[in-house]
């Protein structure tokens, strides 16, 4: 990723980045902390590892923060194509583990399974060629 932005990014700047974008949203900072998995005040090693209620704590509150994050990363980044992205995402999933239970039917030999190797080497050699 970072060449693709051209600078030094790393996993923790993108997590800077969406509470950043969330408290700007209006996300209250305990929900934020929440979201980041930030031990909940008042609570101990005991009632954090043991008490489930924790797990759940403001997970409506959590679930609504993360609707604004993704309205807004549709709005700003994808120009409302998000959910778009995901169906295409998760459809062509489906795609291939179905593609992949007829190559197993069919044997290495078949024309299917030839088909599904040499497409999977193109998007490989796509993968591999830097933005």
């Amino acid at each position: 990723m970072s060449k693709r932005v051209g600078a030094q990014v790393s996993p923790h700047d993108l997590r800077h980045t969406v509470v950043t974008i969330l408290g700007e949203l209006g996300v209250e900072p305990h929900v934020i902390d929440a979201l980041q998995n930030h031990r909940l005040p008042r609570s101990t090693d005991v009632t954090g590892t043991y008490n489930d209620a924790l797990v759940w704590a403001y997970f409506q509150q959590k679930r609504e923060a993360l609707q604004l994050w993704h309205e807004h990363l549709d709005k700003k980044i994808l120009k409302g194509r998000l959910n778009a992205h995901i169906r295409q995402a998760v459809d062509g999933k489906k795609q291939f583990e179905e593609a992949m239970k007829l190559n197993m039917k069919l044997g290495p030999h078949s024309e299917a399974h030839k088909l599904a190797v040499r497409r999977r080497g193109a998007a490989i050699a796509r993968e591999r060629v830097p933005a």
